[in-house]
């Protein structure tokens, strides 16, 4: 697989461009950050949509005795982060933000294309935790970045995510245990350029993704672990408009019609360690993926390729309408002897 093909995940919600100046800095600050889980191969069942890696973020939970502050200074960017109890021993809070003071730096070197070029970005972070029972939780939490640049010319390319999450962790037993999720994650991607009025133009794309959760956990002995869940995703894709910027510009407002798709999956895995030295993870995960309208569809002459001339007309499907399925299951696994 391809970069494309890369998940990440910050406390369950998917990040669509996980980096901050072309890949130098984090799109993460390390002062929020638990632990994290990278998988590039063997990727368990409870993963799906990507076939590169995963990459499976925890995010810090507060301290739950006391407040503190601390923050950072570097030549590049700030950060503050603050934590402690909204009630002591019971709930707690960190927030944390960062930006970065580039574009001010770049102003000031001597070469001309990089005082002409703009680099900038910032980001919040935020994660609630409670203790509703003895052993149940209810954690929520917001990730939000916005980047800029632009590379010794007129045109401002930038992006942004926005993504949350709330996560309730429920024990049913000493084996048992469930998490039971909703999350949404938003990108943008923008370019503009306004320095020659005759071709000023907006141009953006935008993709919302909403998601239901349901995860269960058994453990009937220290050395066998069975996982079963399901989920439900909601794609909403603004595939891209342009508009004019001034009434001088000679370019055309066009928005592309936007798409709708519906895909749910119920998985089972067996994470069994047979020996100290041999282990099996065995899963499936079973997937379909729904096209919806409303939307308007080509019809082709048969056998001919897709191209303009071959149009014989268009189908219309209305508003949730199933326009094509897709899917199937998908096998997992993986032997371990150390």
């Amino acid at each position: 697989g391809g970069a494309d093909q890369n998940l990440v995940l910050l406390n369950g919600a998917p990040v669509f461009n996980s980096s901050h100046l072309f890949g130098f800095s984090s799109s993460f600050s390390p002062d929020v950050i638990e632990g994290f889980e990278l998988y590039k191969s063997s990727i368990p069942a409870k993963y799906g949509g990507r076939i590169s890696s995963v990459l499976d973020i925890q995010m810090k939970e507060g301290d739950m005795d006391k407040w503190s502050v601390k923050g950072g200074i570097s030549p590049v960017t700030s950060r503050v982060t603050v934590e402690g109890p909204i009630q002591k021993d019971r709930s707690s809070l960190i927030v944390s933000g960062r930006s970065t003071y580039s574009n001010w730096i770049l102003s000031r070197l001597r070469n001309a294309s990089f005082r002409n070029s703009r680099a900038n970005y910032s980001d919040f972070t935020a994660h609630y935790k409670t203790r509703i029972a003895q052993n149940d939780y209810l954690d929520i939490s917001a990730y939000l970045s916005n980047d800029a640049f632009k590379l010794n010319g007129d045109t401002t390319f930038g992006y942004q995510n926005r993504n949350a999450s709330i996560n309730y962790r429920k024990a049913f037993s000493e084996k048992m245990f469930g998490t039971f999720s909703g999350v949404f994650s938003q990108y943008k991607f923008k370019v503009n350029s306004e320095k020659q009025p005759i071709s000023s133009f907006d141009l953006s794309y935008r993709i919302n993704y909403s998601e239901g959760r349901a995860h269960f956990s058994y453990a009937p002995t220290d050395k066998h672990q069975i996982n079963f869940g399901s989920n439900i995703v909601l794609y909403q894709l603004d595939p891209g408009q342009i508009q004019p910027t001034s009434s001088e510009s000679v370019i055309s407002a066009t928005e592309l019609e936007r798409e709708r798709a519906l895909e749910g999956s119920i998985y089972f895995s067996d994470e069994w360690t047979v020996t100290d030295d041999f282990s099996v993870n065995a899963g499936l995960r079973f997937t379909q993926y729904f096209y919806l309208g409303p939307q308007s569809v080509f019809n082709y002459l048969p056998d001919a390729a897709r191209i303009e001339r071959n149009i014989t007309g268009t189908t219309e499907f209305g508003s949730g309408k199933k326009e094509q399925r897709n899917g199937g299951p998908e096998y997992r696994l993986s032997l371990r002897n150390s």
